[in-house]
């Protein structure tokens, strides 16, 4: 007989495992069959098994992931022209800049976007957060920014994705110290060096709780890669459990918990469907050279015909000014 059968359960609340079996077997084999795979998932989950937590393969909040066909992502922060290493200053700058989140929302949806990135707490951009928080230890604008972007990005009908770095390597790009960790250390109690990627995770992990606290209508987050120390204090379970219906997108590290992994620096160009990929992109691309060539020698050939004409008209004044005169005979 046919046997499919379909379950769920929890952990000590903190992950969420599914499990199906369907398969042409005795009911008999198939209960046993059953109870075998529920026993092996048990133990994994206490240690015995030792494999990683896993994301649901579907979830009603990767919907809107499934849906898009693209997202916009913005990388702006601190050092983006003309650059600063002033947190107000460059808030000021914004600021009187005009800045506004509506005219980013605008221009999403002139690309069709579905969602937004904004990637500002960036390692190469200066580690800035685009929203007040009370936690010290890197740039933190007054003027909620990332707020302002969330809602008009809901009015207009997209979603607001954080990004978040893991990496401390650049704390003095451009010869300029961009954390103070004595600030840092004062807020946690105990010495922190930010310079080094333990105290690093430890201040943006804090910055996790923090902008979820404040931003609790965000829609997830873009991990640039992993922090161990993310890892040992079980960060994205706990993003889960606080926010159900946020994503966790990662770069690269294939961390079996995420939503998505965008595999930004593994890409296989032997990958068949990534040729594929690259070849219509290749083939649209030359079919766009040849429309603006066409177009160009149309340009072209009309430019001549219009100095043609232009020194047809001139000969023709001229015989008529001298015909007049008696200075040449009709024909």
């Amino acid at each position: 007989m046919q046997t499919a059968t379909e379950g769920r359960f929890s952990y000590e609340g903190r992950t969420t495992v599914t499990y199906s079996i369907s398969r042409r077997l005795p009911r008999r084999l198939g209960v046993a069959a059953l109870a075998v795979a529920v026993a092996a998932l048990v133990l994994a989950l206490v240690g015995l098994g030792g494999r990683p937590a896993r994301a649901d393969l579907q979830n009603p909040r990767q919907d809107f992931l499934r849906a898009s066909t693209n997202g916009l992502f913005m990388h702006w922060g601190m050092l983006t022209s003309p650059g600063f290493t002033s947190c107000s200053a460059w808030e000021n700058a914004v600021t009187s800049g005009g800045w506004s989140a509506s005219y980013w929302v605008s221009e999403a949806q002139k690309l069709h976007a579905s969602y937004i990135t904004l990637a500002t707490f960036h390692s190469k951009l200066g580690y800035a957060r685009p929203w007040p928080s009370p936690i010290p230890g890197s740039c933190s604008t007054k003027r909620d920014f990332l707020g302002e972007l969330i809602s008009a990005a809901h009015g207009a009908g997209l979603r607001v994705i954080l990004y978040m770095t893991n990496d401390a390597q650049w704390h003095n790009l451009n010869n300029h110290e961009w954390f103070d960790s004595a600030a840092f250390s004062t807020y946690a109690g105990h010495t922190v060096d930010m310079d080094t990627q333990a105290g690093f995770g430890e201040f943006s992990y804090d910055n996790f709780f923090d902008v979820m606290q404040s931003h609790p209508t965000l829609d997830g987050f873009w991990i640039d890669n992993d922090n161990q120390y993310w890892l040992d204090h079980n960060l994205y379970a706990q993003i889960y459990q606080l926010h159900p219906n946020m994503t966790i997108s990662n770069n690269n590290e294939d961390t079996p918990i995420m939503d998505m992994i965008s595999n930004e620096q593994k890409t296989d160009r032997h990958d068949s469907g990534i040729r594929h990929a690259a070849g219509v992109l290749h083939r649209a691309a030359a079919a766009d050279r040849g429309r603006l060539q066409a177009a160009e020698q149309r340009r072209v050939v009309v430019r001549r015909l219009e100095l043609h004409c232009g020194h047809c008209a001139q000969r023709r004044a001229v015989r008529g000014q001298r015909r007049q005169l008696g200075e040449v005979a009709d024909g």
